[in-house]
């Protein structure tokens, strides 16, 4: 349940407006409408994410999408859907058909509290080699994965106090492996957790910070109740640091614990959350981010696993239509209940060219090495994927 916004400001590298260059939308009746249509290729180089006898193909990819904003000041409403299908052109039962729909709005109520409904529905490939999906033969992983959640807000002269509610149903698709369908129930999870979050302002850019999360997640079967039930909160404290300065962002070091029923892999501990941004320049963005948290397993005899994510990622507007990004990230996996952990590293490089409003090219590449120290249950394996996407633009 973290709060990570694509960009804290929008007159930066990476977000800043281009009027000569953003598209226009077309506007049906009080609703603006922006569609894009993705065309792409790509080579994957370790399609299994496996440590040997590694498998590469060529792949193409469509995708469509469609958002619907208004424009109505301080109350806004959107909604939005797109897909993606992926097509490879040796190992076909790797393509994949994937789909979301959202809606979401905001509503000020006076001139301190506004709330902020959201609701979404998706069908999504999980990637291989990631928590969720470790299997290194089969068909893709599918989740169908439904939430709701709704957040308010109070901005006072010196206090600000921010909750948020969700409600997240997610459901695994049978996965096919040498011809026999296997069931994936034990993935499955109904959860309600909640975040509240307190900010006090010591100076006119920097607030202290206290934040509480807490959450409860239930298997829907009953033969997996005992060891994928459980329920957790954390407690951090930090500092959030104005989004008009140099550099923005909150940063918070706390307390966590998680209990597993009928296990005995119940977590304590530390836990941190940081996302910061600095504007070193007009033409330069630096983010770093860093969480940890727990993850739905892939793994059957695992019910959980402890991640910790940290990344490192610059923006830099080369030209007003020219934007490249570098981004490096670290991830460690710790599942506990069989004493099996991993650690992959990421480096990623895209460069983004807007030659007019309804055109625009993207080529991007990535480079993931994992290691782990149970190849029996976690793969370590190396692996490139490239991509180059011509997007249409409305």
């Amino acid at each position: 349940m973290t709060d990570s916004p694509e960009r804290y400001r929008q007159d930066v590298a990476g977000a800043r407006p281009q009027p000569a260059y953003d598209p226009l939308g077309a506007r049906i009746g009080g609703l603006i409408a922006h569609a894009n249509g993705d065309l792409g290729i790509g080579y994957n180089s370790n399609i299994f994410s496996r440590a040997s006898e590694p498998v590469g193909d060529s792949f193409s990819r469509i995708s469509p999408s469609l958002r619907l904003s208004t424009d109505w000041g301080r109350h806004a409403l959107s909604i939005s859907g797109g897909a993606v299908f992926t097509r490879f052109f040796h190992q076909r039962d790797q393509d994949s058909d994937e789909y979301h729909v959202e809606a979401a709005g905001n509503a000020a109520l006076g001139d301190d509290v506004s709330i902020s409904p959201l609701i979404e529905y998706a069908r999504e490939a999980q990637p291989r080699g990631s928590t969720g999906n470790r299997l290194t033969q089969g068909d893709p992983v599918y989740i169908r994965r439904f939430s709701a959640s709704i957040g308010a807000r109070y901005a006072g002269s010196a206090i600000t106090a921010e909750t948020l509610l969700v409600f997240r149903e997610l459901r695994y698709e049978p996965v096919k492996i040498d011809g026999v369908s296997l069931s994936q129930g034990f993935r499955a999870s109904n959860g309600f957790g909640g975040r509240g979050t307190l900010l006090y302002k010591v100076t006119p850019s920097a607030s202290l910070l206290v934040q509480l999360v807490g959450d409860v997640a239930r298997n829907p079967h009953d033969e997996f109740c005992c060891l994928r039930n459980a329920h957790g909160y954390a407690l951090l404290g930090g500092i959030r640091l104005d989004s008009s300065g140099m550099i923005v962002g909150q940063a918070a070091i706390g307390y966590r614990k998680r209990y597993f029923e009928g296990s005995n892999t119940s977590s304590q501990g530390l836990t941190y959350d940081a996302r910061i941004e600095w504007y070193p320049t007009a033409l330069l963005t630096v983010r770093l981010t860093a969480e940890q948290q727990f993850r739905n397993s892939g793994i059957v005899a695992a019910n959980t696993a402890l991640v910790g994510t940290q990344s490192l990622s610059f923006d830099y507007e080369l030209l007003r239509n020219l934007i490249v990004n570098v981004q490096g990230e670290h991830e460690s996996d710790s599942y506990r209940r069989i004493d099996a952990h991993s650690d992959l590293e990421t480096l990623s490089f895209s460069a983004t060219y807007t030659p007019r409003r309804m055109i625009q090219c993207v080529a991007s590449a990535k480079f993931r090495f994992n290691d782990t120290n149970r190849q029996t249950v976690v793969s370590s394996f190396n692996g490139f994927q490239g991509n180059l996407t011509l997007r249409f633009r409305l």
